[in-house]
């Protein structure tokens, strides 16, 4: 009994680090970089598909953001 209490203490300490308005900055720059990349590869992509005739498909981030909610 005594070492699952102390698991849940643990976890319940260390699972919440990432919450609260310090980490918004931090969390918001990982989303631009991962933004900016995922654009990066499509455009890279498409110019491939270009070159070998095969027809390029767009996907846009808001489009997938707006289908989520």
């Amino acid at each position: 009994m005594v070492p699952c209490f102390t698991l849940a203490v643990v976890t319940a300490c260390t699972g919440c680090t990432h919450w609260g308005p310090r980490t918004v900055p931090l969390d918001r720059f990982v989303y631009r970089t991962s933004i900016a990349d995922s654009w990066k590869q499509q455009r890279l992509l498409t110019i491939v598909k270009l070159r070998c005739l095969d027809v390029p498909v767009l996907v846009n981030v808001s489009s997938i953001v707006a289908a989520a909610y």
